[in-house]
């Protein structure tokens, strides 16, 4: 399942499905046919429960490599996402933008089973631990962030997170990095206030911070965009009402403000 993916679903993705024998993976491959779902058998259980996991794991180290190329960028004066644009024109390069961080359910926590896994049959496995480190880190960098466009002036000030998800189109908080980055920043005392359209407390989707209307945290000291929403998409820099503008996905322009630092443009 890939949530707030329109495109791809359990329909048109398939199944890995692995058996404990040859009759149980025939009787699961009947199973999903019935309900018409495709299915990609694999050998064994053991290989079906790591495709799972190097999905999302190969997914998360790609994000880190990203990511310290995000900090790369912010420190020679390059914008990430022309980067990305232009690396982009080669058939073969992999598009993926930074954030601030990595959250849900999956990429966070699936590196360590296989970690688990490596540990006891004796093989190291580095890379991975380095992509989680990584992308840990980014929570705390755009919180620096923060404290850079407010000249380390953030006791007292109201921050907006606008776009509180693990990521775009979805309810789910999860992991997200918003809930490290408000606990944070409310450790420096900020007001700490955000606005998700999609994200339904009631669900049980708490978040450390007040929520508030659109137009409120439009209007905040700082606003910290943390995820790229449809709804968000719409919004123009006039509608801006901040002094400082945090952009973590890539919703406006650093010319766009006075006050601005990005994700990779910073």
């Amino acid at each position: 399942m890939n949530p707030g993916d329109k495109e791809h679903n359990i329909f048109n993705t398939k199944r890995i499905v692995g058996g404990s024998n040859a009759e149980s993976l025939e009787l699961a491959k009947t199973l999903y046919e019935s309900v018409g779902l495709n299915m990609f058998p694999v050998s064994n259980l053991r290989t079906a429960e790591l495709v799972k996991l190097v999905e999302n794991t190969q997914r998360d180290v790609n994000i880190a490599f990203m990511s310290e190329i995000a900090l790369l960028s912010e420190k020679i004066g390059v914008n990430v996402k022309e980067l990305v644009e232009a690396c982009s024109t080669k058939w073969n390069f992999y598009k993926l933008l930074p954030g601030a961080g990595v959250g849900g359910h999956c990429l966070p926590n699936n590196p360590y089973y296989i970690l688990k896994a490596a540990n006891n049959a004796g093989v190291e496995m580095p890379l991975m631990m380095t992509a989680r480190r990584t992308n840990d880190q980014m929570m705390q960098h755009v919180v620096d962030l923060v404290e850079r466009v407010m000249q380390g002036k953030v006791a007292g000030k109201k921050i907006a997170l606008l776009g509180v998800a693990y990521k775009a189109n979805v309810d789910d908080v999860r992991q997200a990095p918003s809930r490290f980055i408000a606990a944070v920043l409310k450790l420096s005392g900020a007001e700490v206030v955000y606005h998700d359209p999609l994200v339904n407390e009631a669900n049980g989707n708490k978040i450390d911070a007040k929520r508030v209307s659109l137009e409120e945290a439009l209007s905040a000291d700082c606003l910290m965009i943390l995820c790229k929403h449809d709804q968000f998409k719409q919004l123009r820099p006039e509608q801006v009402k901040a002094k400082a503008v945090v952009d973590c996905c890539f919703l406006f322009e650093k010319k766009d403000f006075d006050n601005y630092a990005g994700v990779g443009n910073a």
